[in-house]
């Protein structure tokens, strides 16, 4: 599945917001030491910050805990808008944090 993201300017047209996927691949593949994604994962929007910035959600079938078969999750934080409430060309990438094992087992028990 692919996704887009979309934002409105002032006078009311829509405007696609590209993603910087290559970027923040990138960034995740060097946090979790692999030099390639099976491509066997996802990138999720899971919510919108109050500032305006979108979470994502990032799993791959290669980055996995050593002691659990439990894939290891990324958030990716993008902002997609300038200080004007603008819609950006491209995204920018604001951070690129693993999430804690905790909290990726709670989703799990939550499903």
């Amino acid at each position: 599945m692919t996704g887009q993201i979309f934002g409105v300017h002032k006078n009311g047209q829509w405007t696609e917001v590209g993603l910087p996927k290559d970027d923040y691949d990138d960034a995740i593949k060097k946090l979790a030491g692999v030099s390639e994604f099976y491509g066997k994962g996802c990138d999720v929007p899971e919510r919108w910050l109050s500032n305006g910035d979108l979470n994502l959600d990032f799993a791959d079938r290669n980055i996995i805990y050593d002691h659990e078969d439990m894939f290891k999750e990324y958030t990716v934080t993008l902002g997609v808008a300038d200080q004007k409430g603008q819609p950006l060309l491209m995204a920018k990438i604001v951070s690129v944090k693993q999430k804690p094992e905790a909290e990726t087992e709670r989703e799990l028990q939550a499903q």
